[in-house]
């Protein structure tokens, strides 16, 4: 994600080997790495055409992600996207669909994919 911010027309691309198509029954995982200044509790992205909620904070705006300094780290299991599998590679793309353009405090995104 840009210093400036995230763009809602920047796709965030992740590619996975896809000669195995079961990775429907791994554990997806999205990581979000935010700042403290990040100014609501949420966001919601979409992953592949599928929308993802995630609640970073609580209702009094603690939150719950882990980190020191300005960076907080948060993960969360996610249920995987409905995905068209390639032959040899597949793609993931990830949006936001905030309102802000550019959305601020969003420092990275990862996605991690391992057995259950």
């Amino acid at each position: 994600v840009a210093a400036a911010g995230w763009h809602r027309g920047d796709t965030l691309c992740f590619t996975i080997p896809s000669g195995d198509s079961t990775a429907n029954t791994h554990q997806w995982t999205l990581g979000i790495r935010h700042k403290d200044s990040y100014a609501y509790r949420d966001i919601w992205l979409t992953l592949n055409g599928d929308t993802v909620h995630l609640q970073l904070a609580d209702s009094l705006g603690y939150w719950y992600g882990n980190g020191i300094g300005e960076l907080r780290q948060y993960t969360h299991a996610i249920t995987p996207p409905d995905i068209r599998w390639q032959d040899s590679i597949t793609e993931i793309r990830i949006t936001h669909i905030m309102q802000d353009n550019p959305l601020k405090g969003i420092h990275d995104i990862g996605l991690q994919i391992s057995n259950r």
